[in-house]
Protein backbone atom coordinates (compact mmCIF):
# COMPACT_ATOMS: atom_id res chain seq x y z
CA UNK A 1 0.00 0.00 0.00
CA UNK A 2 2.88 2.28 0.78
CA UNK A 3 4.28 1.54 -2.70
CA UNK A 4 0.90 2.28 -4.26
CA UNK A 5 0.68 5.59 -2.39
CA UNK A 6 4.19 6.47 -3.50
CA UNK A 7 3.35 5.50 -7.12
CA UNK A 8 0.11 7.53 -6.94
CA UNK A 9 1.98 10.48 -5.48
CA UNK A 10 4.60 10.17 -8.25
CA UNK A 11 1.81 9.94 -10.89
CA UNK A 12 0.09 13.03 -9.41
CA UNK A 13 3.44 14.86 -9.44
CA UNK A 14 3.99 13.94 -13.11
CA UNK A 15 0.45 15.14 -13.93
CA UNK A 16 1.11 18.46 -12.13
CA UNK A 17 4.45 18.85 -13.96
CA UNK A 18 2.77 18.06 -17.30
CA UNK A 19 0.05 20.60 -16.48
CA UNK A 20 2.71 23.20 -15.60
CA UNK A 21 4.58 22.49 -18.88
CA UNK A 22 1.31 22.74 -20.79
CA UNK A 23 0.49 26.10 -19.14
CA UNK A 24 4.04 27.36 -19.77
CA UNK A 25 3.76 26.35 -23.45
CA UNK A 26 0.37 28.08 -23.61
CA UNK A 27 1.88 31.26 -22.09
CA UNK A 28 4.81 31.17 -24.51
CA UNK A 29 2.41 30.79 -27.45
CA UNK A 30 0.28 33.67 -26.14
CA UNK A 31 3.41 35.80 -25.76
CA UNK A 32 4.52 34.87 -29.29
CA UNK A 33 1.09 35.74 -30.74
CA UNK A 34 0.99 38.99 -28.76
CA UNK A 35 4.52 39.88 -29.84
CA UNK A 36 3.66 39.18 -33.49
CA UNK A 37 0.51 41.29 -33.20
CA UNK A 38 2.46 44.13 -31.56
CA UNK A 39 5.11 44.00 -34.29
CA UNK A 40 2.41 44.06 -36.98
CA UNK A 41 0.67 47.01 -35.27
CA UNK A 42 4.00 48.81 -34.89
CA UNK A 43 4.73 48.25 -38.60
CA UNK A 44 1.25 49.48 -39.56
CA UNK A 45 1.67 52.64 -37.45
CA UNK A 46 5.11 53.28 -38.96
CA UNK A 47 3.68 52.94 -42.46
CA UNK A 48 0.84 55.34 -41.54
CA UNK A 49 3.36 57.88 -40.20
CA UNK A 50 5.43 57.60 -43.37
CA UNK A 51 2.34 57.95 -45.58
CA UNK A 52 1.23 61.01 -43.57
CA UNK A 53 4.70 62.52 -43.91
CA UNK A 54 4.61 61.92 -47.69
CA UNK A 55 1.15 63.53 -47.91
CA UNK A 56 2.34 66.55 -45.90
CA UNK A 57 5.38 66.92 -48.15
CA UNK A 58 3.22 66.66 -51.29
CA UNK A 59 0.75 69.20 -49.87
CA UNK A 60 3.62 71.57 -49.03
CA UNK A 61 5.01 71.20 -52.55
CA UNK A 62 1.55 71.82 -54.04
CA UNK A 63 1.14 74.88 -51.83
CA UNK A 64 4.54 76.18 -52.95
CA UNK A 65 3.65 75.59 -56.59
CA UNK A 66 0.31 77.33 -56.11
CA UNK A 67 2.08 80.24 -54.43
CA UNK A 68 4.57 80.51 -57.30
CA UNK A 69 1.75 80.30 -59.85
CA UNK A 70 -0.24 82.98 -58.01
CA UNK A 71 2.84 85.23 -57.87
CA UNK A 72 3.51 84.70 -61.58
CA UNK A 73 -0.14 85.43 -62.39
CA UNK A 74 -0.02 88.62 -60.32
CA UNK A 75 3.20 89.68 -62.04
CA UNK A 76 1.68 88.97 -65.46
CA UNK A 77 -1.45 90.93 -64.53
CA UNK A 78 0.71 93.86 -63.40
CA UNK A 79 2.76 93.67 -66.61
CA UNK A 80 -0.44 93.71 -68.70
CA UNK A 81 -1.82 96.61 -66.64
CA UNK A 82 1.36 98.63 -67.21
CA UNK A 83 1.34 97.71 -70.89
CA UNK A 84 -2.29 98.91 -71.25
CA UNK A 85 -1.40 102.09 -69.38
CA UNK A 86 1.57 102.71 -71.69
CA UNK A 87 -0.64 102.07 -74.74
CA UNK A 88 -3.24 104.56 -73.46
CA UNK A 89 -0.51 107.14 -72.86
CA UNK A 90 0.90 106.59 -76.35
CA UNK A 91 -2.60 106.90 -77.85
CA UNK A 92 -3.20 110.11 -75.86
CA UNK A 93 0.11 111.59 -77.08
CA UNK A 94 -0.69 110.59 -80.68
CA UNK A 95 -4.12 112.29 -80.49
CA UNK A 96 -2.58 115.43 -78.97
CA UNK A 97 0.01 115.50 -81.75
CA UNK A 98 -2.76 115.11 -84.37
CA UNK A 99 -4.77 117.91 -82.72
CA UNK A 100 -1.72 120.22 -82.70
CA UNK A 101 -1.04 119.41 -86.33
CA UNK A 102 -4.68 120.04 -87.26
CA UNK A 103 -4.64 123.30 -85.29
CA UNK A 104 -1.44 124.37 -87.06
CA UNK A 105 -3.01 123.61 -90.45
CA UNK A 106 -6.15 125.52 -89.43
CA UNK A 107 -3.98 128.45 -88.32
CA UNK A 108 -2.10 128.33 -91.63
CA UNK A 109 -5.35 128.25 -93.57
CA UNK A 110 -6.69 131.13 -91.48
CA UNK A 111 -3.48 133.14 -92.11
CA UNK A 112 -3.77 132.44 -95.83
CA UNK A 113 -7.41 133.66 -95.80
CA UNK A 114 -6.41 136.74 -93.83
CA UNK A 115 -3.59 137.42 -96.26
CA UNK A 116 -5.97 136.93 -99.20
CA UNK A 117 -8.49 139.29 -97.58
CA UNK A 118 -5.77 141.87 -96.97
CA UNK A 119 -4.62 141.55 -100.60
CA UNK A 120 -8.22 141.98 -101.80
CA UNK A 121 -8.62 144.99 -99.51
CA UNK A 122 -5.36 146.40 -100.73
CA UNK A 123 -6.36 145.82 -104.37
CA UNK A 124 -9.51 147.92 -103.92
Amino acid sequence: QEVRRAEEAARQERLREAQVRKEEASWREAERVTSTALEAESQRLQEEREAAARRRKEEEQEAQLAEVAAKEAAEEEERLRLERKAEKEAEKKRRLKEKRKARKEEDKAEQARQKELQELEAAK
